[in-house]
């Protein structure tokens, strides 16, 4: 057969903010921040990956507690 599948064995997630600027337009009128979550994942063979997805509180909490789940498996 093929190599085996790595699996996940560290998951982060970090809300993090950053800039926004308005749009050039009346109705683009907003914050000057928006909530972003940077996610990062480790395999059992040294990979590791990062993304970023929506990061408001709902979203980034829901993030955090994927991340803390238990990903080893025996």
């Amino acid at each position: 057969m093929g190599r085996p599948v790595p699996r996940i064995v560290r998951a982060t997630a970090t809300p993090i903010l950053i800039g926004d600027p308005p749009l050039l337009n009346v109705l683009g009128v907003h914050q000057p921040y928006t909530p972003r979550c940077i996610i990062e994942v480790e395999t059992d063979d040294g990979a590791t990956g990062v993304g970023e997805t929506y990061g408001d509180a709902e979203y980034a909490a829901l993030a955090a507690a994927l991340a803390d789940a238990s990903w080893v498996v025996p």
